[in-house]
């Protein structure tokens, strides 16, 4: 419900805070007191047009707040709430209430959710869900031809049937995507032929991520080998191989540090095993020289095969990717290609028949589900028409016309209301009814039947009393006072039997303060209030008779 709200600088309203109560709350007031600019305020919050007129007279802007309270609202709704609230961009409500607000400047219109901006269309998305207004500037999801579908269903109970309904035409809408996908990427034979040689060349090249380092090494080596060999050979020569070579001008000195060992032990011992040392290394590399060269090739052939690969790695990776890795994922995604060419025909035909028998299953669905609607709008409309009838519209008609629509996750129907008020005028669409007055009581002869089924918490109706008074007034008041049982009701009125009828009564006043036209929201104790219904209904309030008529009205809806 709302439970607070807030409206500053708006129109003639210069400061008003009010908190509000479940049930119905009447607001009343003197023609031109300014009823209309607390709708309006309400208009705004809910995402409404505004314009920058509507900012009070030297001001540089106005800001309306409004406190929801959700600890009652239904889970359903509240989870759809919550939904949308995430979709605007704002936080999730805290402790059960939501905060909306908008400021508008002469230049621009801000409005935030819990605190956070969002864009106008995510207000009105939000407000949607919680406020129906019913008046001369209608705020009604009622008139919808989708919201008046949800209500056939929801009076039908058919949450399970259009459950399964939109599963299966998610599912079938899959299955078609999944087609027009795998037709899209179906490749014809030419293309195929070209893409089953690129997958050859690779495969063929039998690529490794580490070969090209490798063969690179290699061809250094080939490529050099004669000088590899020459210098080897030159090395061995100098160091034990030709004459003069560096272990024989050793061997002299071999013999004398041994010489000296002998003479004297504790220091020639020690140089005698270090020339050792230096002989036994240089024929150790003398070995590891002459095995180095046997490994080097002089085998020309073996050259031009190395060079041929390094060529052939190269063009592969120009053509492919320009690193190994790169070609061989290029590799998979032709394979996967091809694999799923192959299988193109095979996997069609298992989409084509899921198709078909997703298809048989929504038809059937769309089928059930306007069965149940047909025979569900024919007593709600009934309904309907036997609470219009109480209502002041002795001789309206009243129909739900159930037709066909594309079919879609909703099932293959669409859902109108149409009204005749008056004998001899044609039914037209509920949408297209003009009179305002007509409209309200309408709508609250529509609540009243949807009342255990409608899951906005919040009702706003404007001139739901207009031509209507006596006995129909009673009905009025008793329809709304039943209807504020499950939704909290905001009733503008001229009607003293709807005043009386409210769990809370409001006054709407209009006063000049500082040479300022000023309005106000007041709530009524127990004797403003019996003053104020004595006014509405033309009396004295000087007159003992009037004042007990008031008393009376009140206290019988009490009972």
């Amino acid at each position: 419900m709302l439970a607070y709200l807030h409206i500053r600088n708006l129109a003639t309203v210069s400061q008003l805070e009010m908190e509000f109560c479940p049930g119905l709350n009447a607001i009343t007031g003197e023609t031109g007191a300014g009823k209309s600019v607390i709708m309006g305020a309400l208009q705004a919050l809910l995402g409404e047009r505004a314009e920058k007129s509507l900012i009070r007279r030297g001001e540089t802007r106005c800001e309306i707040a409004g406190e929801f309270a959700l600890s009652q609202v239904d889970p359903t709704l509240a989870e759809h709430l919550q939904r949308v609230i995430e979709e605007a961009g704002a936080p999730p409500c805290q402790e059960a209430r939501l905060w909306l607000r908008r400021v508008i400047t002469p230049t621009s219109s801000r409005a935030y959710i819990n605190d956070s901006p969002v864009t106008m269309e995510g207000l009105r998305a939000v407000g949607n869900f919680l406020v129906d207004i019913h008046g001369p500037h209608d705020h009604q999801s009622l008139l919808g031809s989708t919201c008046q579908l949800e209500l056939v269903d929801a009076f039908a109970g058919l949450h399970d049937q259009r459950r399964q309904c939109e599963e299966t035409f998610r599912e079938l809408r899959q299955c078609r995507r999944q087609t027009e996908e795998l037709c899209r990427n179906t490749v014809d034979l030419a293309e195929q032929e070209i893409l089953a040689h690129q997958m050859r060349e690779i495969t063929d090249a039998n690529l490794d991520t580490d070969e090209e380092k490798r063969l690179h090494e290699q061809y250094r080596t080939a490529a050099n080998a004669r000088t590899l060999i020459k210098n080897a050979s030159d090395c061995r020569q100098m160091l034990s191989e030709g004459d003069g070579a560096l272990v024989e001008q050793l061997r002299p000195c071999v013999g004398w540090l041994g010489e000296i060992a002998r003479l004297a032990p504790e220091s020639g011992g020690a140089l005698e095993h270090k020339i050792e040392g230096i002989v036994e290394q240089i024929e150790e590399l003398n070995h590891e020289l002459r095995s180095f060269a046997d490994t080097v090739e002089l085998d020309a052939e073996s050259l031009h095969q190395l060079e041929q690969r390094l060529e052939q790695i190269q063009s592969i990776r120009r053509k492919y990717g320009g690193t190994i890795e790169a070609v061989l994922a290029r590799a998979e995604q032709l394979k996967e290609r091809l694999d799923n060419s192959e299988m193109r025909e095979e996997r069609l035909r298992q989409l084509a028949a899921r198709e078909k028998e997703l298809q048989a299953q929504h038809q059937d669905c769309c089928r059930r589900l306007t069965r149940r609607r047909r025979e569900a709008a024919g007593e709600l409309a009934e309904q309907a028409q036997r609470k219009l009838q109480v209502l002041g519209f002795a001789e309206a008609r009243f129909q739900i016309d159930i037709g066909e629509a594309e079919p879609g996750p909703r099932g293959a129907d669409r859902a109108e209301f149409i009204f005749a008020p008056n004998p001899g005028e044609g039914i037209l669409p509920l949408r297209k009814i003009v009179s305002s007055g007509e409209m309200a009581r309408v709508m609250l002869g529509l609540k009243a039947v949807f009342s255990e089924v409608d899951q906005i918490p919040v009702l706003v109706f404007d001139e739901v009393d207009a031509n209507i008074g006596g006995r129909t007034a009673n009905q009025v008041a008793e329809e709304l006072d039943r209807i504020g049982d499950r939704h909290q009701i905001f009733c503008i009125t001229h009607l003293p039997q709807i005043a009386a009828a409210a769990k809370v009564h409001y006054r709407v006043d209009k006063k000049i303060a500082g040479g300022r036209t000023v309005t106000e929201l007041h709530l009524l104790d127990t004797e403003q209030r019996l003053h104020e219904i004595v006014r509405m209904m033309g009396g004295d309030n000087n007159s003992e008779v009037a004042r007990k008529h008031a008393l009376t009205m009140i206290e019988a809806r009490r009972k």
